[in-house]
């Protein structure tokens, strides 16, 4: 989401091992998920910076976001609860928080935090799937 190449690199180094385990039978490797910004959010949001005079993002720059195609989003789960942790652990990411946060709106944040979303990154999804609301709904 932010182009990090620690974040990358972690990523890629658990996808392998994700797919290793689960080719040798290890139990409760049902679903692999990556965080995804949809682009129908992300067009909106950069609207929204724009209007408010905040810095575009550049999705091709370090810890700038970057959006995925929305019918690659396979979970959106409702954050709105948790948004106020979510704004604090943000803050703690110093090398990109004055990126992805706007500057002294916390309350804006909140109230735009009600939802995360994920790509299913394995099992592959068929183009009409629905969208799952929990990352553990349909697992036993």
């Amino acid at each position: 989401m932010t182009g990090h190449p620690d974040h990358i690199a972690v990523g890629a180094a658990t996808d392998a091992a994700f797919h290793a385990v689960r080719q040798d039978g290890g139990p409760g490797l049902s679903r692999l998920l990556h965080g995804g910004i949809a682009e129908s959010w992300f067009v909106k949001h950069q609207a929204w910076r724009r209007a408010n005079g905040y810095q575009q993002w550049e999705p091709d720059r370090l810890y700038h976001l970057r959006s995925v195609p929305d019918e690659r989003i396979g979970v959106d789960v409702r954050t709105g609860e948790v948004a106020h942790q979510l704004l604090a652990a943000l803050k703690e990411h110093r090398s990109q928080g004055h990126v992805v946060l706007p500057p002294s709106d916390d309350a804006g944040f909140v109230r735009g935090t009600t939802y995360e979303t994920h790509v299913v990154a394995w099992p592959p999804r068929a183009p009409n799937d629905p969208r799952l609301t929990s990352i553990f709904e349909g697992l036993d």
